[in-house]
């Protein structure tokens, strides 16, 4: 895995955060400091530092999904503590706030704090783009992705999905679709797959899902 993938998978912020850490030589693994983002990472058994602080490699996020008396579920608590001041300290300062849906096998996603808006419904199906993401982007040479709706005749409206190449691969689109059909169900399998060169950004980096077609 790219380095600068496995920080952002690991709530480290964007792809853009997470690389400048890498370039300033803040992260190191294995105990040696790497400043190369697209550096091929082994990720068995592996432990990585940020800023000095060791994390292990967790292909599996652990989550807490009980809220003790007492505390808010909130960053601006009201009346009592937020139940965040409970989660260690660097966690807190990494200032993520994911939403998440429990799927038919009991699997809890992470699908990113836009979900709703995002939401495609194919046939009247709910598809989180940030589920197909995840599984596009573990394609070979692969870079990023972002998956819309775009409108269909018979379904009312499908995904389509863009992938950027890494530097110096190919990405093949047919291959694309052969890895979705093979992790996703069907209805959750982008209807087409467009490879660019580059995503339209703004000021922070973020991908402009708006500005793709």
């Amino acid at each position: 895995m790219q380095l600068e993938r496995l920080l952002q998978k690991h709530g480290f912020g964007t792809r853009k955060a997470c690389r400048a850490l890498i370039r300033h030589e803040r992260v190191a693994v294995n105990g040696a400091l790497c400043n190369d983002p697209f550096a091929e990472i082994a990720t068995a058994g592996l432990i990585f530092a940020v800023d000095g602080v060791d994390w292990p490699y967790a292909e599996f996020a652990s989550l807490v999904l009980h809220k003790p008396a007492g505390y808010e579920c909130s960053r601006k608590p009201q009346h009592h503590p937020s139940v965040l001041e409970l989660l260690p300290l660097p966690l807190r300062e990494r200032g993520v706030q994911p939403i998440g849906r429990l799927d038919a096998d009991g699997y809890l996603w992470y699908v990113g704090r836009s979900a709703a808006k995002e939401l495609i419904k194919p046939g009247g199906e709910n598809v989180y783009p940030a589920e197909v993401e995840q599984v596009l982007s573990r394609v070979d040479g692969v870079a990023e992705v972002a998956v819309i709706g775009v409108p269909d005749d018979r379904l009312g409206e499908v995904g389509r999905a863009f992938v950027t190449p890494r530097p110096g691969a190919a990405v093949d689109a047919d291959a694309v679709l052969a890895h979705a059909r093979e992790h996703l169900a069907n209805f959750k399998v982008p209807r087409s797959v467009v490879v660019v060169e580059s995503f339209p950004r703004n000021a922070s980096g973020k991908i402009l899902k708006r500005e793709l077609t």
